[in-house]
């Protein structure tokens, strides 16, 4: 059973930098001010290499953070705020599910990818576990593959394993890397209830990172749309939608004309086929 957090704020950062999840040396995303209320369920979305991968795994203390701090229920993330203990106790309140195939482990079965972190922390059986997490795996229609390896599973599969897994440790943030990428739309459309479903019905926090904007902006209470190194805006799915910023508006209408190009610069392709000629 969780511990009741203490305040409404779930997850804050002041100043934030985020260094690249493939350089650290490189500053992706900076000047990041959330503040981010116990039940509230926020989609960050943005251009591809905009540093939103590289914000979820500095948020969970995977990456340190280039600038600022991060706060979780009002305790700091980063190493240099807190002792280990404290830290270990901290990141046990935060769950992410990672995008592509997840993270699972690969000498390990589905059902021992999804109970080992539970078996772990609560020192009980696989038995006890699997009976425990019985109606997940079911809501997730997990059942017919709990004995197959990860390298026997499609994208689509890993990700509802990992997501399974991340449930399992019964967080209060709980964050979604590309969750619905290589789903079908029977698959996307079950997933989003199920998002927000968790979200009300536990009480916990979420934070997601999709690119599929028509999806997740009907279960966000807030939007937050990055690009070129800093936050282009934020708001309710109406608000942006609505928005004046062309490059807001361009994002999340979808459209290939704005301010950002869709191709990229470079000479007329048959004057450089054909030298000029």
């Amino acid at each position: 059973m969780r511990t009741p957090p203490s305040t409404t704020v779930a997850l804050e950062t002041r100043s934030l930098g985020i260094a690249s999840s493939t350089s650290l040396d490189r500053i992706s995303l900076q000047a990041v001010d959330w503040t981010v209320d116990t039940g509230e369920l926020w989609v960050v979305a943005g251009a591809q290499g905009a540093g939103k991968t590289a914000l979820l795994e500095t948020l969970a203390g995977l990456i340190p953070a280039a600038a600022g701090e991060v706060r979780v229920f009002g305790r700091r993330v980063d190493a240099s705020g807190d002792d280990a203990a404290g830290l270990r106790e901290t990141r046990r309140r935060l769950g992410l599910v990672f995008d592509g195939s997840g993270r699972l482990f690969s000498a390990l079965s589905v059902a021992e990818n999804i109970l080992l972190p539970w078996c772990y922390h609560q020192n009980r059986s696989h038995d006890e576990a699997l009976r425990e997490f019985e109606p997940l795996i079911g809501c997730l229609q997990l059942e017919s593959i709990l004995s197959r390896k990860p390298a026997s599973l499609s994208r689509s599969w890993s990700r509802r394993v990992a997501l399974a897994r991340a449930i399992a440790l019964d967080p209060q943030i709980l964050m979604y890397d590309e969750p619905f990428v290589g789903q079908d739309p029977i698959a996307m459309g079950v997933l989003v209830r199920l998002i927000r479903l968790l979200n009300d019905a536990l009480g916990i926090t979420s934070i997601v990172v999709s690119h599929d904007l028509a999806e997740t902006a009907s279960i966000a209470d807030y939007l937050y749309v990055v690009g070129d190194g800093q936050v282009l805006g934020q708001g309710t799915p109406d608000e942006l939608m609505n928005s004046d910023n062309p490059r807001i508006r361009q994002f999340m209408q979808g459209t290939p004309d704005g301010p950002v190009p869709f191709h990229y610069p470079a000479p007329n392709y048959r004057d450089d086929l054909l030298g000029g000629r």
